[in-house]
């Protein structure tokens, strides 16, 4: 019976924090933009031919930035609710929370420069997309979906997908 109440707890803490990662990416676009640019590097290290270590480096540095961005963003609505007018704290809790993601990001680029600095990684880049018409629409179909992802995001895209697909108040009765 106790094993059974530990594991509900558990799905429940996993679900709270899901649903935060949700919030976080549906309300932030700095957050998409980290996850957007995380998905085009990791389509790009197959090329760099990055061994276990780089991999794993190359995955904490990506959650380094978005676990910042995250708690950037806790920090951001804590002090919107502590102080709804403005306060002079208030705006450098802020700033400084946003000059933590800003360090991470710096610091992640660095980590990409030193990932990706091959020639011949660059070379196999070229080769792969420059061989086919298909792979080049390939790649700018992934960036624009990116683009989309992470300008104006997954919410509201949805929400004009429902609006657009929602027969108007004239077309309702004109069914009738």
């Amino acid at each position: 019976m106790k094993k059974r109440g530990i594991i509900d707890a558990q799905r429940r803490s996993f679900a709270a924090a899901g649903r935060g990662i949700g919030l976080c990416l549906s309300a932030e676009p700095h957050m998409r933009f980290h996850t957007a640019a995380a998905v085009a590097v990791l389509c790009l290290s197959p090329f760099f031919e990055l061994d276990a270590v780089r991999y794993a480096v190359l995955l904490l540095t990506f959650a380094l930035v978005i676990a910042s961005e995250m708690v950037n963003t806790a920090l951001e609505r804590i002090t919107d609710v502590q102080s709804p007018t403005y306060s002079a704290h208030a705006a450098a809790v802020k700033d400084i929370g946003a000059g933590a993601v800003l360090v991470c990001a710096i610091f992640a680029v660095g980590v990409g420069v030193c990932l990706f600095h091959s020639a011949e990684g660059w070379a196999r880049v070229i080769r792969f997309f420059g061989v086919s018409l298909l792979r080049q629409l390939g790649g700018l179909a992934l960036i624009a979906l990116l683009v989309v992802y992470v300008r104006p995001g997954p919410t509201a895209l949805c929400r004009r997908w429902t609006r657009r697909r929602q027969p108007n108040h004239s077309e309702r009765n004109s069914h009738s």
